[in-house]
C-alpha cells in the first residue's frame, strides 16, 4: 500500500511537471511567434521608411534648390544633391555647418534661427560660384530646415532691367526738362485761346517728369545697401517735423492729421532720406484718396526688436482683389483716377523696396468706403552701429 501511494505521488508530480513544461513551451512558442511577427513588421517598416527616405532624397536631388537639415548642435544631418554640389567638399554629412558653408552671413542666419527659433529669409550670394540664393531658414524640432532657391538668372535679368530703366530715365530727364523750359518761354507768346493747350502740355510734361523721377528713385532703392546711410533716428520728432510739409495740403481739404506715439519709444535704424520717401508716398496717397473733412493718423507701436508704424486714413479704400498687387510697380487700383491725380503707379513699389532694405516688412489692410491702413516695420537701433 505504501508503495502504491508513493507511485501515485510520483506519477502526480511527474504529470504536474510535464504539464507545466508543456505550458511553458507553448508560452515560449507563442512568444517566439509574436517576436518573429514583430521583427517582420519592423523589417517591413524599416524597408518602407528606407524607400520613403530614398524617394524624398531622389525628389530633393532632382531640384536645383539647396536643401539642408541642421541639428540643434549645428551638424548637417541631411543635404540634397544641390547642396553637395555647391560646397567645396562632398563630405558634408555630420559636419558642423560653419565647416562646410564658407559664408559668414549664412552661418549667422542659421545661428540666429537656432538661438531665437524665429524663421529668417535673406538673399545671399555664394562665392566663388557667384550664385545668388533666396534663403529661407525655418526652426523645426531638433534643429532647422535650410532651403535655398537659386535666383541667379532672375537677379541678372532684374539687374539688366534696372540698368535699362536707369539709362532710359537719365536720357529722358534732360529732354523733358528742356521741354518744360521751352514751354514756359513760349507762354508769353501764346494767345488767350492757346492758354488751354499750354495748360494741357504743362500738365503732361509734369507727369513725365514725375514718372522719370520715380523710375530713377525705384532704380536706386532696388540696388540695396550701398546707397543707404543708416543712422539712429527718434521717430516721433522726425515724423512731426516731416508732417509740416503736408499740413497746408490737408487744410485745403479740411483733413485732420494726427499722430500718436507711446512714451519711451526707442530709436530706429534707418536712412533719413529714404524714410522721408516712404512717408511721402504713403501720405501723398492718403491725401489724394481721402475725401474732404476726413482724417489721417500716423501712429507707432513697439514690440520686441521692431517698431511698427501705421498710416491710417478715412479714404475710399481698396477692393480686396487689388490688395495683393498694390505694391507691384505700375499697378493702379483705379487707372483713370490715378492718372488724373498724377500718380505713376510706382510709389508703393518704392515704399516696399525701401522698407525691405531697412530690414522691415510692409502690408496693408483696407475696406472699401471706410479707408486704408498701411503698416511698415523698422528695426531698433542697437547702439552698436
Amino acid at each position: 500500500m505504501l508503495i502504491f501511494t508513493i507511485l501515485v505521488f510520483l506519477f502526480t508530480v511527474f504529470f504536474w511537471v510535464v504539464t507545466r513544461q508543456k505550458k511553458e513551451i507553448n508560452t515560449l512558442r507563442k512568444g517566439s511567434r509574436l517576436l518573429v511577427e514583430r521583427v517582420s513588421i519592423l523589417e517591413k517598416e524599416k524597408k518602407a521608411r528606407k524607400e520613403e527616405l530614398k524617394s524624398l532624397k531622389d525628389l530633393f536631388d532632382k531640384e536645383a534648390d539647396l536643401i539642408l537639415e541642421i541639428s540643434s548642435e549645428g551638424k548637417i544631418i541631411f543635404a540634397n544633391q544641390g547642396a553637395i554640389g555647391l560646397f567645396p567638399t562632398a563630405e558634408i554629412w555630420g559636419r558642423k555647418h560653419w565647416e562646410v558653408i564658407r559664408n559668414e552671413k549664412v552661418n549667422e542666419i542659421i545661428a540666429r534661427v537656432l538661438k531665437d527659433g524665429r524663421p529668417q529669409e535673406e538673399k545671399v550670394e555664394f562665392f566663388p560660384e557667384r550664385k545668388t540664393f533666396q534663403l529661407s531658414v525655418y526652426p523645426i524640432q531638433g534643429g532647422v530646415l535650410f532651403l535655398g532657391r537659386d535666383v541667379t538668372e532672375e537677379e541678372k535679368l532684374a539687374e539688366q532691367r534696372r540698368t535699362f530703366t536707369a539709362n532710359i530715365s537719365h536720357e529722358l530727364r534732360s529732354p523733358i526738362a528742356n521741354l518744360g523750359v521751352a514751354l514756359e518761354t513760349m507762354r508769353g507768346y501764346i494767345s488767350e485761346e492757346g492758354q488751354r493747350f499750354y495748360t494741357i502740355a504743362h500738365r503732361q510734361i509734369e507727369r513725365l517728369a514725375h514718372l522719370v523721377r520715380d523710375l530713377l528713385t525705384l532704380t536706386e532703392v532696388e540696388r540695396g545697401f550701398s546707397l543707404y546711410k543708416f543712422e539712429p533716428v527718434e521717430l516721433p520728432s522726425f515724423i512731426e517735423e516731416f508732417l509740416s510739409t503736408f499740413y497746408q495740403r490737408a487744410q485745403k481739404k479740411e483733413i485732420v492729421m494726427v499722430t500718436e506715439f507711446p512714451e519711451g519709444l526707442p530709436k530706429v535704424k534707418v536712412d533719413r532720406h529714404r524714410l522721408e520717401q516712404v512717408l511721402e508716398n504713403l501720405l501723398d496717397n492718403a491725401l489724394k484718396y481721402t475725401p474732404e473733412k476726413g482724417m489721417i493718423k500716423i501712429s507707432a507701436s513697439w514690440s520686441g526688436n521692431v517698431i511698427t508704424v501705421k498710416v491710417s486714413d478715412t479714404g475710399i479704400g481698396i477692393p480686396a482683389e487689388d490688395l495683393p498687387h498694390i505694391f507691384e510697380r505700375f499697378y493702379r487700383v483705379d487707372k483713370d483716377r490715378s492718372r488724373q491725380m498724377g500718380g505713376t503707379g510706382l510709389g508703393l513699389a518704392i515704399v516696399r523696396h525701401i522698407v525691405q532694405a531697412f530690414g522691415g516688412k510692409v502690408w496693408v489692410e483696407s475696406e472699401v468706403g471706410k479707408g486704408s491702413t498701411f503698416y511698415f516695420t523698422l528695426p531698433l537701433f542697437s547702439g552698436s552701429g
